[in-house]
């Protein structure tokens, strides 16, 4: 009775992680992710040409990589934009700045339709080194 019992458990947890996981989709589900005007390295050439690195941090030589996530809205647009992990008030405040004034994405898209499409990204405040 005490192996059915155990039995029985493992096959409804072996059931309930493979519903799961259909849910779960990854980057190769889509039928494209986002990308900002200027293609794939859209976003890194945004963040290098308007990235401002803050004054106190710059006279408090922090660096470091901070993490961002944000989603992409169907129409395009950012939303629930949060720091993950951050540095300092104010490079946190820099890329806060940085994400609401992102032009608008082409959407991810899925099955044909405009879909929200949740993103992750680092960025790296690096002083430049003085010889």
């Amino acid at each position: 009775m005490k192996r059915l019992l155990i039995s029985s458990l493992f096959l409804l947890s072996f059931l309930f992680t493979k519903a799961q996981s259909k849910d779960t989709l990854s980057y190769k589900d889509f039928d494209k992710i986002p990308v900002l005007p200027g293609g794939v390295s859209g976003f890194d050439n945004y963040i290098h040409e308007n990235l401002k690195y803050p004054e106190s941090a710059r006279k408090n030589q922090i660096e470091g990589t901070l993490y961002v996530s944000f989603d992409v809205k169907p129409d395009g647009n950012t939303t629930n934009i949060k720091i993950v992990k951050g540095l300092s008030p104010d490079t946190d405040a820099e890329v806060l700045r940085l994400i609401k004034n992102l032009p608008k994405w082409a959407p991810a898209m899925l099955n044909g339709h405009a879909i929200r499409f949740g993103y992750f990204k680092p960025i790296v405040f690096k002083l430049p080194t003085r010889n």
